[in-house]
């Protein structure tokens, strides 16, 4: 016999959230392995790179429709590299990408001559065939040269976590419950 409606229990949020995550990694590798094999021009690769950084970050912010990730997943025991680059990738996506202001973002180049280099917007004008044509560019940062290797590395290393967090917590729930073999429902049913 199936249980009642139970209440969104704190275990059926962190399920919630441990499932999204989970998922959420695996669309990132997905997408740094369609982008390694694409062939795309830089302005597209800026845009895919913008929604990959921003879609790995997802699980560590807060309005995702889920509960966040907690900070041990921000913490990377004896892999300096993976938590350097989650870092860039957290400074990336809060300054450039997700939330990209031009003065927020010159701050972040170091050297004067970039900076000045930045504030630059070049204009183009071209007489063609009596029609004026005109081309402007505007610099943007980019604080980060995604890896898209490391990235895919980083999301396997973040989906094990993460997988081996939510077959332990299941498990336990499981084990209390007594479930007989079966499809639930989480939040439902289950637990």
């Amino acid at each position: 016999m199936l249980k009642a409606m139970t209440q969104i229990t704190p275990d059926v949020v962190k399920m919630q959230s441990l499932m999204a995550s989970h998922a959420i990694f695996h669309r990132v590798i997905k997408a740094c392995e369609y982008a390694v094999k694409m062939d795309l021009e830089d302005e597209a690769k800026t845009t895919l790179k913008a929604g990959i950084v921003v879609t790995y970050m997802t699980p560590f912010g807060h309005g995702a429709g889920f509960e966040r990730l907690g900070d041990e997943y921000t913490k990377f025991s004896g892999r300096d590299d993976l938590r350097d680059y989650h870092v860039d990738l957290e400074t990336s996506r809060n300054s450039v990408y997700a939330h990209y202001g031009p003065m927020k973002a010159k701050k972040l180049l170091k050297h004067p001559e970039l900076i000045k280099e930045w504030s630059k917007v070049k204009v183009t004008f071209r007489l063609n065939g009596g029609q004026l044509e005109t081309r402007y560019k505007i610099n943007r940062v980019t604080l980060l040269d995604v890896n898209f290797p490391k990235l895919i590395e980083l999301c396997q290393y973040q989906a094990n976590r993460v997988e081996g967090d939510l077959n332990h917590l299941i498990k336990e729930i499981y084990e209390k419950g007594n479930y007989p073999n079966g499809e639930y429902t989480l939040g439902e049913d289950f637990p």
